[in-house]
């Protein structure tokens, strides 16, 4: 593990993430004939951020960046709920009832997020750590690929019920889930490059120098200037 420089960068980089997948999550678009959410496009960022949390950081920081984010999901979610029953006349985006309505689908989609977030990036960060270990930590790529495949698919089916609210069929809400995981799982192995990018360069960054074989470890004033 390097220096804890970043790591504050990578927590609030996946939260800003999470919420942005909720808000965009209202807006539906239609992708090779399949209706999916803008949302479906921003998630996936979170299994880079996780995946790079834990190659530098180690799972327990990584786990408290996941329960940090869901926490402050949590409030935000009671806060909304307070938000939806005060009266009001009319808002800024037109009635009360759009309003409400509003209130109410992004609640719902930052509510089953957030739970299928909790739940599959434990998941990415366990499976990732124990491969970090097996392999004497090599081949990144290959353990952020085969973790990051089973935290999407868990993510897909813990997210099944949006897709079957949506259509109002099992076997078309299949349908659509199996269509999206595997869209899902492409765009998550066109990240992969620039998630090995963004840890080599923060290992670089934040590598120790290397003190030289003149100085006195605890006495020699170049060791206390690199170190201190």
């Amino acid at each position: 593990m390097v220096k804890k420089r970043y790591d504050t960068f990578l927590a609030m980089a996946t939260y800003c993430i999470l919420i942005t997948c909720a808000i965009s999550g209202q807006n539906l678009i239609n992708v090779f004939g399949l209706t999916v959410t803008s949302g479906m496009f921003v998630f996936p960022f979170t299994y880079m951020f996780i995946a790079a949390s834990t190659e530098l950081y180690g799972a327990q920081t990584t786990r408290q960046t996941i329960i940090y984010c869901t926490a402050a999901n949590a409030v935000m979610l009671g806060v909304i709920f307070l938000f939806t029953q005060i009266p009001s006349e009319r808002s800024a985006i037109g009635s009360a009832e759009v309003y409400h309505a509003f209130l109410n689908r992004f609640s719902y989609v930052l509510g089953i997020s957030t739970l299928a977030f909790a739940i599959s990036e434990n998941v990415n960060v366990w499976l990732l750590s124990r491969l970090k270990v097996l392999t004497h930590g090599r081949l990144f790529i290959q353990r952020a690929f085969l973790s990051t495949v089973c935290a999407v698919t868990l993510d897909t089916m813990l997210v099944f019920p949006f897709y079957f609210s949506r259509q109002g069929s099992f076997s078309q809400a299949a349908m659509e889930a199996s269509m999206v995981l595997g869209m899902k799982i492409f765009y998550d192995i066109a990240l992969l490059p620039l998630c090995w990018g963004m840890v080599a360069c923060i290992k670089s960054i934040t590598a120790a120098p290397t003190l030289p074989q003149s100085a006195t470890p605890f006495t020699s004033s170049y060791y206390l200037k690199q170190y201190d």
